[in-house]
């Protein structure tokens, strides 16, 4: 598994803002990866719990905000 600095290199992570989800208060990232050609443009949106830092969901996007996947829990 990737320490968080070799993380960190490889990713630029950015805070989009607060957001609700499944009734939580969450933070919303994005992480676009660094100098990797097979995932240019993509990025992923995470929205992590404000209080446990769980993320409560993921979701995968293409160069045209067209999601590619998602994944998300509830509490």
């Amino acid at each position: 598994m990737d320490s968080i600095k070799e993380i960190l290199d490889k990713t630029n992570i950015t805070y989009q803002g607060t957001d609700k989800f499944a009734g939580r208060t969450v933070y919303r990232i994005r992480a676009v990866p660094k100098n990797e050609p097979i995932f240019t443009g993509m990025y992923s949106t995470m929205w992590v719990d404000s209080e446990t830092w769980m993320p409560l969901k993921i979701e995968i996007a293409d160069k045209n905000d067209k999601p590619i996947t998602s994944l998300s829990t509830t509490t």
